[in-house]
């Protein structure tokens, strides 16, 4: 059964057009058909090789500045943020922890996959606007696991002969029926697998297997606060329903100068009597800039991270916003301390090998968190990035 839902968002357009060479005008804007070059340190040149692709992706054009791109031409690769997932690509599958702003290596607390699995590459199997589906393929082993910019869960397929494989290696596990319970991971983080119904999981040293009764079909969320029993079993209902594509579409007013951006899923649900709502997570620039007939929300989750909501439907509440905002006003100083940690502050930016680009990435975001009259204490830090 395949449903479709809808966010929708609206936001001021600007524009500030830059002469390239091979410009080409749409109204008030434009854009280039030319490649502009690379910068003075030689940076955002074409990616080097082929793209490593698989099964749908094959033939298409495909993204190479998301956030899933280091999948095309590295065999395995690390610190895929997703927010509020961080996952890693490994021979035997997938590690799964959450973002804590800093990288994460190695990579190996808890790992989903299948029993036997050796791939050499982990390759792009499938895209679309917000999800990415990575395949893992070893001599008769199948495994594939989708997802999705600010989505908490991950949706994974196997061959029907496959056998599901969780290796816990930091974090307590605990089997309650079909649901496989991790608490305290890495920073904490508590997550719940969810097999098929009535699957059993058997349990060997900190790996833990199940076949689902030749199903193929299962997931895993990263859960927010709360009693994480509790909280696994009210997501349950959000387990089976799978976001098999996802689009973007956009319409723009000349008069009033808004875009409007309309964001549309579609799902298919796994288990008969299951729920029908796919979960997503909306960050600031998204939930900020909703559309006045956006439609109403029924139920939201915060989640660790304090600039991101996680909804059930597609409109955080004003009182759900309100406190999100408490929150990183309180966590001002919090967040400033740790920027100084990674070497910034406003008199001392860090120097720019090139090993520092990613943490100046990471320094950015953690910036993002201030409120805006501490933000402009890190100019000097944007300026080095």
């Amino acid at each position: 059964m395949k449903l479709y839902f809808y966010l929708l968002a609206a936001a001021l357009v600007f524009s500030n057009a830059v002469n390239w060479a091979g410009t080409v005008t749409v109204g008030g804007g434009s854009y280039t058909d030319t490649f502009p070059g690379v910068d003075a340190a030689a940076r955002n040149g074409f990616p080097p090789g082929t793209p490593q692709l698989s099964g749908n992706a094959v033939g298409r054009p495909v993204p190479t500045n998301d956030w899933w791109s280091a999948l095309l031409n590295t065999n395995h690769a690390g610190n895929l943020f997703n927010y509020p997932l961080a996952m890693g690509t490994l021979t035997y599958g997938l590690d799964i922890g959450q973002v804590s702003g800093e990288p994460r290596d190695p990579f190996d607390t808890v790992v989903v996959g299948v029993s036997g699995l050796a791939a050499t590459r982990a390759t792009v199997d499938d895209y679309s606007d917000w999800t990415v589906t990575i395949a893992w393929e070893s001599v008769d082993h199948s495994f594939r696991a989708t997802t999705g910019i600010g989505m908490p869960f991950v949706y994974f397929s196997k061959a029907p002969d496959d056998v599901a494989s969780i290796t816990v290696s930091e974090g307590t596990a605990t089997i309650d029926g079909e649901i496989l319970l991790i608490t305290d991971s890495e920073d904490g983080a508590n997550f719940a697998v969810y097999a098929p119904a009535d699957s059993v999981w058997t349990k060997d040293g900190n790996t833990y297997t199940s076949d689902f009764d030749k199903k193929t079909y299962w997931t895993m969320a990263l859960l927010p606060a709360g009693d994480p029993a509790t909280v696994a079993a009210d997501w349950q209902q959000y387990a089976y329903v799978e976001p098999v594509n996802t689009e973007v579409t956009w319409s723009y007013d000349e008069s009033s100068a808004i875009l409007r951006t309309e964001f549309i899923t579609t799902v298919n649900v796994h288990e008969e009597g299951a729920g029908t709502t796919v979960i997503q997570g909306l960050l600031p620039h998204q939930w900020a800039h909703l559309a006045p007939d956006a439609p109403a929300l029924t139920g939201a989750v915060g989640v660790k991270r304090p600039n991101q909501t996680i909804i059930t439907a597609t409109r955080p509440a004003p009182q759900q916003i309100r406190h999100l905002t408490k929150v990183v006003l309180h966590d001002t100083q919090k967040v400033t301390t740790k920027i100084s940690r990674n070497g910034s502050n406003e008199d001392n930016p860090p120097a720019p090998p090139a090993a520092w680009a990613y943490a100046g990435l990471i320094i950015i975001s953690q910036k993002l968190l201030l409120p805006a009259r501490h933000q402009k204490r890190f100019r000097r830090v944007d300026q080095t990035v």
